[in-house]
């Protein structure tokens, strides 16, 4: 298995712990697995350029500049990884961060949108 297969293998955990935290309602939580999902999705996409930072910021500029700027990957999606990542940190530091399930469903969709285009721009690039 390739280290981008495993990264979007992980994406997909990620996702899945996110939506049985949503189920028992741990909304909080389940926002950090959806940042953390996207981030190896959005890793998985930057082995493409041979980029292979592991620091979140560093991972979102350069998704940003790889991808996002080059038209690649909707700007949208630049968008949610950095939104989510906003929501992530407030959801780990603040005691009364509160996520109403209707957001986190939207989340939760856009989430998969996000990977299902990393894939596809990924095997774009492999053919």
């Amino acid at each position: 298995m390739s280290k981008i297969d495993q990264l979007l293998d992980a994406a997909s955990d990620k996702f899945t712990a996110a939506e049985v935290l949503i189920n028992q309602d741990f909304h909080e939580d389940a926002v950090s697995r959806v940042f953390y999902g996207l981030l190896f999705c959005a890793r998985a996409l930057l082995l493409t350029k041979e980029v292979t930072t592991e620091n979140p910021d560093e991972i979102i500029a350069a998704f940003e500049s790889q991808f996002i700027k080059k038209n690649i990957v909707e700007k949208e999606l630049g968008s949610l990884i950095k939104d989510t990542k906003k929501l992530a940190e407030k959801a780990d530091f603040s005691p009364t961060f509160s996520m109403p399930e209707d957001k986190m469903k939207t989340m939760m969709e856009n989430a998969q949108v996000f990977m299902e285009q990393v894939e596809d721009v990924i095997s774009e690039i492999e053919e």
